[in-house]
């Protein structure tokens, strides 16, 4: 790490030296040796989240084996020392405008919730997250043999082996006994529980609960934390591919880790399977242990992947080698340092090879991946080329119409053909409309767009919605080159929709380079939506269908986008709850014009007063308030737009509107253009109906 340099106006230090630095939950990595056999994990963990609402994060050991990343972080910055923070640091690290580089392990964070400095919580932004995972069976291994080797004290380590048992992993992984004594689906789901957070969705023990529900349970657990990986979390490494993390974390944060020496010893060593179970055995014959540490066979390995111990942990694992894989492909990270030399060495290649790559000006970047895919051949050869072939190469959109049109040149014109291909009017027609509407899959609101001057033509296909900040043109060249479908901007203001623009004085070379990723501009009005969305749904597809406007309103003209327009539009269905007598009630509803995704279930609670007009409150019957149940309203007395807005501050999901006269129609109920911006609930109204059941229930 002699390279690296210090930065100016920097600070980094550590967590156990620094609490106060980050606020969230804490749990404990340890527990008291007397409770060994008499208290379940979860016990412990319940009080320590009980208890650490208010605590900050705290680190419980060094990052990296042998504190190898804390030695290589606390070189960027002027090191503090010392323990904790006083409120002279904060307001002088506050006026200098200090960048500041934490490093520590941390246990259960809520990722969502995470700030620097509790005592002056608005002046500072969310810390960015990075951190490593390491392979799962290993660290499995070198956690059940450190407690009976390497950890506390000897009584505590005699204590363990007294309570637990003293086989070797290979021999309690497969003994049902050994391995729940000793909790080893647990130990081998802590990196995912921790990935996941400090939710109650990753509060999961397999032995308070049925196997089926823990599956069950432990799946969602995982879905939460690929998602923070992706969305929550900056950077995700991979101690086994050690100098790949370093050098994409150089690329990716180069004003942090610009100079980092990937190819020092420790980093080197850091990668080779078995450097901790050779130091934990060193230290065992040293305590006198019986038992020597045997590492699984790869047989062992496929069975304790296959019944579920390690399941967790390897779900997150693979998916962070995955996204690793994508950044060094997409960025190009893997071949921008010496110490990166993963590829093939290069060898002689055929002039027409090297032509293509050339006049679609990727010959320096991908040139490598070509050889070793051994597709240096022929035109011939090239032409066969799949977008699948060259998506797992990492090439973006952009890339792969440079590609396809660079070899097409290469065809000489007696070798093309004109294959006999019906057009499909309609699909031309739509390729040539500019407006449309966004439709959330079940939910209740949908948006105007308008499609930008630039960028492909709007797909077929749904989308997932994530978020993101920038200049027009840079959104979309991040979007594309995150491998997304659609980018889609809101607007700053309630102004007309209009197509964006590329941008002023452009250059040739930038106009034939321009984002491929289809773009529209969507009205200021959906922002609260899909904001919220975000937090309350956040893998609902979305789907953008072109229109064309007439005299008579506008319409899908493609005929999958009528199909899935009536599927994403949540304009009706029934609404099913049980009755004063037990019995269950139906009732079909219209939906509002306006609102997040539909749920498919919920708690009905009345407000107070019945017609949540004025300061609305939870009846006195309903038990936790409102938040995130269903409130049962009544019409009159104010206007639609104020009852959602009453309701919706006390944290209800979806709004239910009753009372109405018999005999009524049922129509969607709409708000103006200026209140959609600030409500997002759903309003539901039921067709009338004697006695009003639903308040009645």
């Amino acid at each position: 790490a002699e390279r690296v340099k210090k930065r100016k106006g920097f600070l980094s230090g550590d967590f156990p030296d620094h609490k106060d630095a980050v606020m969230g939950p804490v749990a404990k990595a340890w527990n008291p040796s007397d409770s060994l056999g008499k208290k379940h994990d979860e016990e412990v963990e319940r009080y320590y989240r009980g208890v650490a609402a208010k605590i900050n994060l705290h680190a419980i050991g060094n990052v990296g084996r042998g504190g190898m990343l804390e030695n290589l972080l606390g070189l960027l910055g002027d090191k503090v020392t010392g323990g904790g923070f006083d409120q002279g640091f904060m307001t002088d690290a506050k006026d200098r405008n200090l960048r500041m580089l934490w490093y520590g392990h941390m246990f259960l964070p809520d990722f969502g919730n995470l700030r620097q400095f509790e005592a002056d919580t608005d002046a500072w932004k969310i810390p960015t997250i990075i951190t490593f995972v390491r392979d799962p069976i290993l660290r499995l291994g070198s956690g059940y043999n450190y407690v009976r080797l390497g950890a506390r004290s000897e009584q505590h380590r005699e204590d363990v082996v007294t309570f637990l048992g003293n086989q070797t992993l290979a021999d309690c992984i497969f003994d049902e006994a050994c391995a729940a004594k000793n909790k080893l689906r647990r130990m081998c789901s802590i990196q995912a529980r921790y990935l996941c957070g400090g939710g109650e969705e990753c509060f999961v023990h397999w032995h308070t609960v049925d196997e089926e529900n823990y599956v069950e349970k432990l799946g969602k657990l995982v879905k939460v934390a690929k998602r923070n990986m992706e969305r929550n979390i900056l950077f995700t490494g991979v101690v086994e591919e050690m100098q790949e993390s370093m050098g994409a974390l150089e690329t990716l944060l180069p004003t942090y880790f610009e100079g980092i020496e990937v190819e020092s010893e420790s980093l080197k060593k850091a990668g080779k399977e078995g450097d901790n179970f050779e130091r934990d055995i060193r230290k065992g014959v040293a305590l006198n242990v019986a038992k020597e540490y045997a590492k699984p066979t790869v047989e062992e390995r496929e069975r304790i992947v296959r019944e579920g111990v390690c399941w967790a942990d390897f779900e997150v694992y693979e998916h962070a080698r995955k996204l690793l894989k994508e950044r060094i492909g997409n960025r190009g990270c893997a071949t921008r340092r010496k110490g990166l030399a993963i590829f093939k060495k290069k060898k002689k290649v055929a002039d027409t090879f090297e032509d293509v790559l050339k006049d679609a000006g990727l010959n320096k970047k991908y040139k490598t991946a070509f050889l070793d895919n051994g597709w240096d051949s022929t035109p011939h050869v090239l032409r066969r080329l799949s977008k699948m072939d060259l998506q797992a190469i990492g090439m973006n959109e952009k890339e792969m119409n440079k590609m396809f049109a660079s070899i097409e040149k290469m065809v000489p014109a007696s070798e093309k053909k004109v294959k006999g291909k019906k057009i499909d009017k309609n699909l031309e027609l739509r390729k040539s409309l500019n407006y449309g509407r966004m439709y959330v899959d079940g939910a209740a609101g949908s948006f105007q767009f308008m499609k930008a001057s630039f960028g492909g033509d709007i797909p077929l296909k749904s989308f997932e919605v994530v978020f993101g900040e920038c200049t027009y043109l840079q959104k979309a060249e991040a979007a594309e080159e995150s491998g997304a479908s659609v980018l889609v901007v809101v607007n700053s203001d309630n102004g007309d929709l209009f197509s964006l623009p590329a941008g002023h004085d452009l250059t040739p070379d930038q106009l034939d380079d321009l984002p491929v990723i289809p773009t529209v501009l969507v009205q200021l009005s959906a922002l609260k939506m899909l904001t919220m969305l975000e937090e309350i749904d956040p893998f609902a597809k979305a789907i953008l269908i072109p229109q064309q406007c007439s005299n008579h309103g506008c319409v899908p003209v493609y005929k999958s986008d009528k199909s899935f327009m009536s599927h994403f539009d949540a304009t009706g269905g029934e609404l099913h709850f049980q009755g004063v007598d037990g019995n269950e009630v139906k009732m079909e509803f219209v939906a509002s014009t306006f609102g997040i995704t539909v749920p498919d279930e919920g708690e009905l609670v009345l407000s107070d007063p019945l017609d949540a007009c004025g300061d609305a409150a939870p009846s006195d019957a309903a038990e936790g308030g409102m938040k995130g149940k269903v409130a049962i309203v009544t019409r009159g007395g104010c206007s639609f737009y104020d009852k959602v807005s009453a309701v919706q501050k006390l944290g209800a999901r979806m709004a239910v509107m009753v009372d109405n006269e018999e005999g009524s129609v049922l129509d969607r109920i709409g708000v103006t253009t200026a209140q959609l911006g600030e409500i997002y609930l759903p309003l539901l109204d039921p067709r009338p109906r004697r006695h009003d059941p639903v308040v009645r229930a």
